[in-house]
């Protein structure tokens, strides 16, 4: 879709038609080819200055233990906290990690150091001692923030930003190699809340008030960027929870009335497993999101009927498009649950070296896009050089534009020259009744390069390798099967992000 510099843009889906169900007037096109918003504030600072004097009384976070802040509070702590930062000589684009629960000391220093004009680093509180070693040593940082009774505190100080400069540092799992920076600008933070503000439609004629409980981890990128900084610039309130356990998140919703929320389909799975007289009686939610791993239709049938007033959405994003790239809204649920839905307003998708069947990397490009790697340039070429984010999944995008995924590139098994899209077997096992989860992998093989291997978690102890086997038949063709299949109970092992750790799961199987 080729348009003028500064254009308006009536209907910027994806890079080949379609259409929009979201919001996209005033859209404009960059110089760089990127889409940005008419009249949006093109730094963080700004976009958060805007809102204090908006709506400075009203309660911004709720920490987990019920203690509430104002944005005009929370605007104060923050400058403190840069005051203190500056005095103790951060100076502009230092970087300053901040090793903190999910608490509003977390707020407070993150806002700190980007008003200071540092740029925050997140650690990772769950990762292997070598996994922050590595962060640490990569980063470089000035000074860490891990003491929530001793912040640094000075003369208020709120720095003059550009939208150039570096807010966030923010460092992917490393579940597959070493850590890498991802490099989120001031602009690419601004971002943020005009997409969800015209995802959700807050503030419109008759929306619920913004009221985000936000139990993933901050340090991860759908806690803080998906979740916490676009309410705080919409002037809403985080409700932010110690875990993302069923009985935590549960007790927090109940008690301060939260109208959405974020978690991957095994916590709702969970939430109603464990606590469904509890869940259902939460009844100011009118959003759950999930992401980051596929949802079953029979999860979906069993929210909707312990839930009939919430909309459901599906969010496809990563790390290095700063938040949501892509969003299945609610009447596509069920019809489309196989979906991640359509480009949100400013992202745009397409397809790179699409074959026969319309299956090809997907790629994607808008004002969230990050500037690349920490000191990383060959990395950042590879996935940023075209002026695109190389994903590294394989799509589809059908004629309304909606976006199918078919698997992670290194996850296709190549079975004797067959390719299998991991990520069908694993729907093709969601649907069974008697599964909770599964993982699809491949398992090295002599003869045939790769075989199928999956890893199951049963409902009950019923389930039986036959039985599954008999019902993929149906679904699959025959190279397909998987060859190899453990049952299991209990969890299967995630990151922080929520998704299933493959490459651990492999070698405890010794799968290759």
């Amino acid at each position: 879709m080729a348009l003028p510099n500064d254009s308006p843009v009536d209907q910027p889906v994806d890079a080949r038609g379609g259409d929009s169900p979201f919001d996209t007037d005033g859209l404009i096109r960059e110089p760089d080819g990127r889409l940005w918003y008419r009249d949006h504030p093109d730094t963080f600072t700004a976009v958060l200055s805007r809102t204090v004097d908006r709506c400075g009384d009203s309660v911004a976070v709720i920490d987990i233990d019920g203690t509430p802040v104002t944005h005009a509070e929370l605007w104060e702590l923050a400058s403190r906290v840069a005051g203190g930062l500056r005095e103790d000589g951060v100076a502009v684009g230092d970087r300053v990690a901040i090793d903190l629960p999910n608490s509003l000391a977390w707020v407070t220093a993150f806002l700190g150091v980007v008003l200071a004009g540092g740029v925050a680093v997140p650690l990772d509180q769950r990762g292997t001692a070598e996994t922050r070693r590595a962060c640490l040593t990569d980063a470089a940082p000035t000074a860490v923030l891990d003491d929530a009774g001793g912040l640094p505190s000075g003369s208020p100080f709120v720095h003059d930003a550009d939208p150039a400069e570096l807010g966030q540092l923010l460092y992917t799992s490393g579940t597959t190699g070493e850590p890498k920076g991802v490099m989120v600008s001031q602009r690419n933070l601004a971002a943020l809340s005009e997409i969800t503000r015209r995802v959700f439609r807050i503030g419109a004629p008759g929306s619920p008030p913004l009221r985000n409980l936000v139990a993933i981890p901050l340090y991860h990128a759908a806690g803080c960027n998906a979740q916490l900084l676009p309410t705080l610039a919409l002037g809403g309130t985080a409700v932010l929870s110690r875990s993302s356990r069923p009985e935590d998140i549960v007790a927090m919703a109940v008690q301060h009335e939260p109208t959405m929320m974020l978690a991957v389909p095994a916590v709702y799975k969970l939430l109603v497993q464990r606590e469904p007289v509890r869940f259902q009686a939460v009844a100011s939610l009118r959003w759950l999101i999930y992401g980051a791993a596929p949802i079953s239709k029979s999860l979906i049938d069993e929210l909707r009927e312990l839930l009939p007033d919430v909309r459901l959405g599906n969010a496809f994003g990563m790390t290095e498009i700063s938040n949501m790239a892509l969003f299945l809204p609610d009447e596509y649920a069920v019809t489309d649950h196989d979906s991640v839905g359509f480009a949100v307003p400013g992202v745009e998708v397409d397809l790179q070296d699409e074959d026969a069947a319309g299956q090809g990397q997907l790629r994607l490009r808008g004002p969230n896009m990050a500037a690349g790697y920490w000191r990383k340039p060959a990395m950042t070429d590879e996935t940023f050089g075209s002026g695109w984010i190389r994903s590294g999944d394989i799509a589809t995008i059908d004629g309304r534009g909606l976006v199918y995924l078919k698997d992670r590139a290194k996850d296709v098994i190549n079975r004797g020259g067959e390719k299998i899209y991991s990520l069908e077997v694993e729907n093709a096992l969601a649907g069974h009744p008697g599964v909770d989860e599964a993982a699809v992998m491949p398992v090295t093989d002599d003869v045939m390069g790769e075989k199928v291997g999956a890893v199951v978690v049963a409902r009950d102890a019923s389930l039986t390798e036959d039985a599954l086997l008999a019902f993929l038949r149906d679904r699959l063709p025959p190279y397909a099967l998987p060859e190899h299949l453990v049952l299991r109970t209990g969890e299967l092992p995630r990151g922080s992000s929520g998704k299933i750790l493959k490459a651990q799961l492999r070698g405890e199987l010794g799968w290759g």
